[in-house]
């Protein structure tokens, strides 16, 4: 699976969620969501590692690790994994692939979907939600909430299970778990979140002196 961005991005999907479609603060379990949507939305960057994991019945396990760097709530940001590296500008989309010392140049207003996407769009078609407690993640206190999904063509997954950090850690996502009709889930860890690191632009280019001889594909319009 690459993960590989294109319009909307990450954090502008769960921004525009919060505002746009009517997120109701109803119960415990809301009112968390709403305080993730509002820490999310002051940040001016953050960037933190990630776990990717998928599982499904009678198949091998799939596990991906990176980093994440998002600047001005999505719309830069870098995905830094061994085998693929995105850097999106706001105007330009990178993608490199190591194994092939190649790197595809594509505009930075494609319809593509977000891989990650898919963590946000449990605020924009959040059916309910019910707040079971506190439980540990990489040691740490989160607040756990499920939430089920409304009945959507643009949504792959019927429920979800949610870590949000505790004050005074940063409350954010530090860990979602996605569940399919088929069984199957989808998680994501995020660990050594670091809000406000000062980002300048340039960590969300593709230098190419960095990389000698690679081959660049350009897909951009002339």
């Amino acid at each position: 699976m690459y993960f590989y961005f294109r319009r909307p991005t990450l954090l502008v999907i769960l921004c525009a969620s919060f505002f746009l479609v009517g997120f109701s603060i109803q119960g415990e379990g809301d009112r968390i969501l709403g305080e993730a949507i509002s820490y999310v939305i002051k940040l001016d960057d953050f960037e933190a590692d990630f776990l990717y994991e998928f599982q499904a019945p009678n198949r091998r396990n799939h596990k991906k690790s990176g980093k994440i760097l998002a600047k001005d709530q999505g719309a830069r940001y870098s995905i830094l994994l061994d085998e693929q590296e995105v850097y999106m500008d706001g105007q330009t989309l990178w993608v490199y692939l190591p194994s092939h010392n190649e790197v595809m140049v594509l505009p930075g207003d494609g319809d593509t979907e977000n891989v990650m996407e898919s963590i946000f769009k449990l605020f924009m078609f959040k059916e309910s939600s019910e707040y079971l407690g506190k439980d540990l993640v990489n040691g740490h206190e989160c607040d756990k909430i499920f939430v089920r999904l409304k009945n959507s063509p643009d949504v792959n997954y019927q429920k979800a299970y949610v870590w949000i950090g505790q004050l005074p850690r940063p409350r954010m996502i530090e860990k979602i778990t996605f569940l399919d009709e088929g069984q199957r889930t989808t998680s994501y860890i995020f660990t050594k979140i670091q809000p406000n690191r000062g980002l300048t632009l340039e960590r969300f280019r593709f230098n190419s002196n960095n990389y000698p001889d690679v081959t660049v594909v350009d897909q951009r319009d002339d």
